[in-house]
């Protein structure tokens, strides 16, 4: 880092614990990882072609770390936290990592039960009654017909893209905080959706068309 050579010698594992943020690791002769390595910080990495990872892998180990490498090591590349995902995006020849929140977590009461991106996926993993947090936007691929109560925070966050959610059966209902009044319809032609304030949320349900 700035000219100051912070360590030299054969152990990738001593290089990455030697380094401070905007250090340069330079692999210049062929190196075997010998356990998984965590990092920290802002580390760029060189001549990555000379490391065997064998089993291993390079864990991103805070919300801000950073690695920045000159060839593409995402299967190597793993997260401190399951509620984080790596990313991996270019800047002009080089490969950058960092750690970015999965877009969808679902809890049914205290347990995690989904942690992904993909909505209609999300959507068929919910079980009665759980409850949808949606940190970004969503697009949905095809159209969901819904047999159970499902509370949705960061409803705004839905891109529904043509594509609705239909509600059926007595269990149906979506409680969001945000009106999807435009998106939610009736999968049963014998019932209408009809819909209320309660609280922060818009709730949809079915309801018999009246006589």
């Amino acid at each position: 880092k700035d000219g100051v050579e912070l360590y030299k010698g054969n152990s990738l594992s001593e290089a990455f614990a030697a380094a401070t943020s905007g250090s340069t690791i330079r692999v210049i002769r062929y190196v075997s990882m010998e356990e998984s390595i965590e990092l920290a910080t802002d580390v760029t990495l060189i001549g990555t072609n000379n490391i065997s990872f064998t089993d291993y892998e390079i864990i991103l180990a805070d919300l801000d770390a950073k690695l920045t490498a000159d060839n593409q090591i995402a299967d190597y590349m793993a997260s401190f936290d399951e509620n984080y995902k790596v990313a991996e995006n270019r800047d002009g020849d080089n490969y950058v990592y960092t750690l970015e929140r999965y877009s969808i977590l679902i809890k049914d009461n205290d347990t995690i039960i989904y942690i992904g991106d993909d909505i209609n996926e999300a959507l068929e993993v919910s079980t009665n009654g759980s409850i949808m947090y949606i940190f970004a936007p969503v697009t949905m691929k095809a159209d969901y017909v819904l047999e159970k109560e499902i509370i949705i925070y960061g409803s705004e966050n839905l891109v529904f893209d043509n594509y609705k959610i239909f509600l059926l059966g007595e269990d149906a209902r979506i409680l969001a905080v945000s009106d999807l009044s435009e998106n939610v319809g009736s999968a049963d032609p014998e019932h209408r959706v009809v819909s209320r304030r309660q609280l922060i949320y818009y709730v949809y349900e079915l309801n018999y068309y009246k006589v």
